[in-house]
């Protein structure tokens, strides 16, 4: 089959970028149409790295399209946050291929300065959970910066950075590989192993207990041995509790947050059975890797993270922020789900 939208998608396309209530429109009356219409043709297709890139564009002309939306019509619901999700903070090296997962220094920098010049406020993870207990509001348009694994350059590369903009962070532990001279074992890039250590290796003990010993940086969990956890609910139980024996006896840190490795819900990564077998450790929170908002009245052992990437800038973290990306995202459920 062919994919031909109609004269009124035609309509409300192109004007997109100059309008700031057309993707206000296209979101709240034919985002579902639009993605079904894709969705039929990329099955009849069967070519999945077409899929992606198709998924990639949508993602692309979301955060495009939200941009000028974002800057007049912010979420005005005080419980309501966004919390990033780093991993890799490395400078790019010539001759070899970009590290995945990877946000290089200054473009962290620039990222986080940049939020915090379009009236963003960045708020400890701690914070945000002691706010939902008592149930207190944080401040307007906050936010938490995360960083998933537990990887060297977080010391050596973003910390820096955070020290110079006051920017309060979690760094999620996989704590069996504090200390070792091998890559993560889910660390996907090509050259881990290969290029310079600093772009892969995990932190070692010394430097853990050096960011632990800041009043800006978190130490959380990340499970032990940051494996696939789907369907083994006890397994996972067993194996947060040895990073909490750990953290415990490392760190003094009774009652880290945590976040789930790989974290994504829908594809089972931070299923119900596994959220609950977390809540029976002595976790205070548990994050996925959903892209949506976190909000005060939601048990923050269901909030979600934002992927910051190298190719995102600060009006770009706004947007997913502001709330207008997860609105606009949720129109693609269904294509996602495939």
């Amino acid at each position: 089959m062919s994919w031909a939208p109609t004269n009124h998608r035609q309509k409300i396309l192109p004007d997109l970028n100059a309008s700031k209530l057309g993707l206000e429109c296209l979101a709240f009356s034919g985002y579902e149409d639009i993605c079904d219409r894709i969705h039929d043709y990329v099955e009849n297709h069967n070519n999945t790295g077409w899929k992606q890139r198709v998924k990639k564009g949508l993602d692309e002309f979301i955060l495009r399209g939200c941009k000028p939306i974002s800057r007049y019509y912010n979420s005005n619901d005080p419980g309501a946050f966004g919390i990033l999700m780093y991993h890799r903070v490395s400078p790019k090296i010539a001759g070899i291929e970009e590290p995945t997962w990877n946000v290089t220094p200054d473009q962290m920098e620039k990222q986080l300065k940049g939020l915090i010049q379009l009236g963003f406020t960045p708020v400890p993870l701690s914070e945000a959970v002691q706010h939902h207990q008592l149930g207190l509001d944080l401040p307007h348009n906050a936010f938490v910066v995360t960083f998933d694994d537990g990887y060297a350059n977080n010391f050596t590369q973003a910390f820096p950075v955070l020290e110079r903009l006051g920017v309060p962070a979690t760094i999620f532990l996989a704590t069996a590989y504090l200390g070792e001279d091998v890559p993560f074992p889910s660390d996907d890039w090509s050259q881990t192993g290969k290029a310079d250590p600093d772009t892969w290796r995990p932190l070692t003990l010394e430097e853990a207990h050096q960011l632990n010993s800041s009043d800006l940086i978190e130490l959380g969990s990340h499970t032990h041995t940051h494996d696939d956890f789907r369907g083994r609910p006890r397994e996972l139980q067993q194996d947060v509790e040895l990073s909490l024996s750990f953290m415990k006896r490392e760190f003094d840190i009774l009652h880290p947050t945590f976040a789930f490795p790989f974290g994504v819900r829908r594809f089972g990564f931070s299923s119900d059975d596994l959220i609950k077998a977390v809540k029976q450790t002595r976790v205070r929170c548990s994050l996925s890797t959903e892209s949506q908002l976190a909000h005060l009245h939601q048990s923050p052992y269901y909030w979600g993270r934002f992927t910051a990437t190298q190719a995102d800038d600060a009006e770009r973290l706004a947007v997913k922020l502001s709330g207008w990306y997860s609105r606009v995202k949720n129109g693609m459920r269904r294509l996602a789900r495939r």
